[in-house]
């Protein structure tokens, strides 16, 4: 029983991870653009 908590736990904090990864990416994403219309 104490292994699925640890699945669960580890399975949280790497969702939480993929999460922010694509949090940062998207950020990223609208500032490059942000950057790219400024020079036009």
């Amino acid at each position: 029983m104490a292994y699925q908590m640890i699945i669960l736990v580890f399975w949280q904090r790497s969702l939480e991870q993929l999460w922010f990864h694509l949090n940062i990416v998207t950020i990223g994403r609208a500032h490059h653009l942000n950057h790219y219309r400024q020079k036009i």
